[in-house]
């Protein structure tokens, strides 16, 4: 085999010198984040972290599977997305689906928290007497069964007595935030600095201090959903629900329990439902 020329060499050398240098600036800025826009303009990306809270739920961008959540990390954060506005979509089998439409801006990652409440929630009722076996032995040589009362169920009375109506439908406050009934709809207000305002009050670098929480409904009563400070639990006409403070698009409201005329207090981290005399706690 000939060996190639000098010329040849040479040629081969500066053609893969000026490969090297149209590849090498464009590779740098892709991983900086650059991208080609459609009308042929150079443009940062910017991403989206949306925490979920569950494992095994798929994370849908524009219809698109983007990811899906872990045991150990339980939220995705997908990068690389030229400015613009999204759609998301969060799923998990048995439970709500949860959806928003959010803006991506260049060289900032958007920030949401999803929330699914299960399809079914389990809702317990609460008994006014409590039953306790007594195993035999020998002064009892046969098994005694004897009714107890029940300690929560004192508690739940109180908590749906007449002096408690006030507090379930006056304002709320949790960490920085207040909760109060405006015409028949929930103000949700920042009371704290404006640096350290939660996310869904602000767009891209402007923030407000105020939220409606928006229902198709009367809101009757409300509280803050436990364990959250972006959620409220309320009760309208229809029933009990929850729905996210986050104004950026479209509010969800998801079911806890669909019937009329129900009664809603929350205590202890518990959310406690009244229907006629009977009375329940949820587990979600």
């Amino acid at each position: 085999m000939q060996p190639l020329s000098r010329r040849k060499r040479l040629g081969y050398l500066a053609l893969s010198f000026l490969l090297f240098l149209i590849i090498a600036p464009v590779t740098i800025l892709y991983a900086k984040g650059y991208r080609l826009t459609e009308e042929f303009q150079i443009t940062r990306t910017g991403g989206f972290y949306i925490s979920v809270g569950h494992s095994g739920a798929q994370i849908y961008i524009n219809d698109s599977l983007a990811k899906e959540t872990g045991v150990f990390q339980k939220g995705a954060l997908v990068q690389n997305l030229k400015p613009g506005s999204y759609k998301i979509k969060v799923v998990k089998k048995n439970l709500n689906s949860w959806e928003k439409e959010l803006p991506v801006f260049k060289e900032t990652v958007t920030e949401a928290r999803a929330f699914l409440l299960p399809l079914e929630p389990e809702i317990t009722e609460i008994m006014a007497f409590e039953t306790k076996k007594e195993e035999p032995g020998t002064s009892t040589p046969l098994s005694k069964t004897t009714n107890i009362k029940n300690p929560q169920y004192a508690l739940v009375t109180n908590l749906f007595g007449p002096k408690t109506i006030a507090s379930s439908t006056g304002p709320k406050i949790l960490n920085k935030l207040s909760a109060t009934r405006e015409s028949d709809k929930v103000m949700v207000r920042w009371l704290g600095e404006k640096d350290g305002q939660p996310i869904y009050f602000c767009r891209e670098k402007e923030c407000g201090d105020e939220i409606f929480v928006r229902t198709e409904e009367n809101i009757n009563s409300f509280y803050f959903f436990p364990g959250r400070d972006d959620l409220i639990v309320f009760q309208s006409t229809s029933g009990i629900f929850v729905a996210e403070i986050d104004d950026r698009s479209k509010q969800n409201i998801q079911p806890i329990l669909k019937r009329p005329d129900l009664g809603l207090r929350v205590e202890e981290n518990t959310i406690f439902i009244k229907e006629g005399k009977k009375f329940y706690f949820v587990t979600l």
